[in-house]
């Protein structure tokens, strides 16, 4: 608002905010000023093409469009951080004019979630009105289940995804007015949600089931139909919901229905969603989601129930985790994948292990981001790619107990001594864009970034590497970022500590002891290991390579990492970081 107040008393007639990032354009809240004329934000992309110069904006007041009937960019997207669960339950109007006490004829705009909940709980306190014996979950599934679906994202009649709007929009008459309801046995909610599903089975199933409840005095027959909420998602092709066609329910009574939400992760796309580079675009989250409702019609108060899952095409790789050398200083151990999903496989020197911590309790906010394994893995680059000489990259590859829905809230840092003097020199973090810019609020997109504690500033050269929903992550950086260049590979050793925090909601940290690391000095590498396609074999080929300058702990294998925009990797939970334990270090390991 302040940028459109300065366009105004600068004497024109209209403001334009082009983004200078990725994303949806948003309604921010006021900044000041009196900005007395209208003001438009575009995305990024049609700020571009105006910046350009030669495009032709047309305004005309007389030609506006109803933005009735959608529901605002900024409300707060689902699913559930921790475990894709569907959020929210329910939209409702959020914006109003308030009067001004004490003003006569004063009046303030008003909007927000602070205005939204307000609606539902009014509503709610009408439902309870309407029949006073109705528990909490009865309330909650009444107004769920007679809200209105057709929501759109934006006025372009797109709908708005469950995530976003969950139910609908909150219809206190119908809900007044209806005659039954259902919700889901087991979680009490109604709503289906299949939460993030690491689809590696041919045939993934997800089962619930709802009871459905008839508050009149004769009995009901419905009949039970499914649609897509998105018809046009090419990835619905994979999911098949599977219900009755009709249940009969008698007077004053329930009867349970179980549904299947079928799943054949052959006909899923390639995993876009990732923290990193595209961590603030939500066109990947669209594709994925997979969502829509079962809608209850007998003819009279038809309701709807919402369904939403999450699937990621995945691979399972298994192999022996202890590694036996021949005479030659080289172990061969043979993998499996009995995922259909490619496991996207890079090895690393295991640097350092850490004990399991105790996860923090559900509502008390104190998550504990609990790390598992460090490791590390060096390539060799020519001169012109980090700098004017033959330099190297580092990569460091943070395993954690539990998986990080997205890598925003949570920090991991690798502390680097290069110099031998016992003080560290240089943090190694995945941390927000905006860390760099200066900018305020987030900008969802996790880079590598490197703190110089000598001499003060940060730089970034790499984005991170995080396929969400998963408990890997990967840092990058050039040598010539902590002090290092080409000449230190195999030479250099240098003192290291691990670890990770959350620092948006706090809670108990976590750390390794010091380690010795070397830039190509390894001391386990498998250099030729590949890719592993869907339900096919290969072998991996570990070579010793005798280096003092580094734990001699073993190889970990990522099974998902990060390989471009339409590869972003997916594997099981027990599989996306796989340990391979060198003979002398088994009993250094906690799990």
């Amino acid at each position: 608002s302040i940028k459109i107040s300065n366009i105004s008393d600068a004497g024109g007639v209209l403001g334009i905010i082009g983004l200078v990032a990725p994303g949806e354009p948003f309604s921010g809240a006021f900044g000041g000023g009196n900005p007395a004329v209208p003001g438009y934000m575009i995305s990024q992309a049609d700020g571009n093409i105006i910046r350009a110069g030669g495009a032709v904006v047309s305004f005309d007041p007389n030609n506006q469009i109803s933005l009735a009937g959608s529901i605002i960019s900024t409300s707060s997207r689902g699913p559930r951080n921790g475990d894709s669960r569907m959020k929210p339950d329910i939209g409702a109007p959020g914006a109003s004019v308030s009067a001004e006490h004490g003003t006569g004829t004063g009046n303030t705009t008003f909007g927000g979630t602070s205005g939204a909940a307000p609606m539902v709980t009014g509503s709610a306190a009408l439902v309870l009105e309407s029949r006073p014996y109705l528990e909490p979950i009865e309330v909650k599934a009444f107004l769920m289940n007679y809200a209105d679906t057709q929501v759109a994202q934006d006025f372009t009649g797109r709908p708005a995804p469950v995530t976003r709007t969950g139910a609908g929009e909150v219809r206190v008459d119908a809900s007044i007015n209806g005659l039954m309801i259902a919700f889901e046995r087991e979680s009490w909610s109604p709503s289906i949600s299949g939460m993030y599903v690491p689809a590696s089975k041919a045939n993934t199933v997800i089962k619930r089931s709802l009871r459905v409840r008839n508050y009149t005095g004769r009995r009901r027959t419905v009949n039970v139909t499914w649609s897509y909420r998105d018809p046009s998602n090419p990835n619905n092709a994979a999911l098949v919901v599977q219900a009755p066609s009709s249940v009969t329910v008698g007077p004053h009574t329930d009867k349970i229905i179980n549904v299947k939400l079928r799943i054949d992760p052959n006909l899923l796309a390639d995993s876009r969603m990732t923290s990193g580079d595209a961590g603030n675009d939500p066109s990947w989250l669209d594709a994925a989601e997979l969502q829509g409702f079962l809608h209850f019609d007998d003819g009279h108060e038809p309701f709807d129930v919402p369904f939403h899952v999450l699937p990621r095409k995945s691979a399972d790789v298994t192999g022996n985790v202890f590694l036996g050398f021949r005479s030659d200083g080289t172990a061969r151990v043979n993998l499996r994948n009995r995922g259909v999903g490619t496991a996207q496989n890079e090895t690393f020197g295991i640097a350092a292990v850490s004990d399991d911590l105790p996860a923090g309790a559900p509502g008390a906010q104190a998550p504990t981001p609990d790390l598992k394994a460090v490791g590390v893995a060096t390539y060799p680059v020519p001169a012109g790619f980090c700098s004017g000489q033959d330099s190297f990259l580092w990569r460091f590859a943070f395993n954690s107990y539990e998986p990080q829905t997205h890598l925003l809230p949570v920090i991991f840092w690798a502390d680097l001594d290069v110099d031998g003097d016992g003080a560290f020199d240089y943090e190694v973090i995945n941390g927000d864009f905006n860390v760099l810019t200066g900018a305020a609020g987030l900008d969802g997109r996790s880079v590598s970034i490197v703190f110089d504690l000598n001499n003060g500033g940060a730089g970034a050269f790499f984005f991170a590497e995080h396929a969400t929903n998963t408990a890997n992550t990967v840092v990058t950086v050039c040598g010539e970022q902590v002090g290092l260049t080409g000449t230190d590979l195999g030479t250099t050793a240098v003192t290291a500590q691990f670890g990770t925090f959350d620092y948006y909601f706090g809670g108990p940290a976590d750390s390794t002891g010091l380690v010795t690391i070397t830039p190509g000095g390894e001391r386990y590498i498998a250099p030729t290991l590949g890719n592993i396609a869907g339900l096919q074999t290969a072998h991996m080929d570990v070579i010793d390579t005798g280096s003092t300058g580094f734990p001699d702990l073993g190889v970990m294998v990522v099974t998902n990492s990060d390989q471009g925009p339409t590869a972003r990797g997916g594997a099981t939970p027990e599989t996306e970081a796989l340990y391979f334990k060198a003979p002398s270090a088994i009993n250094a390991f906690p799990f």
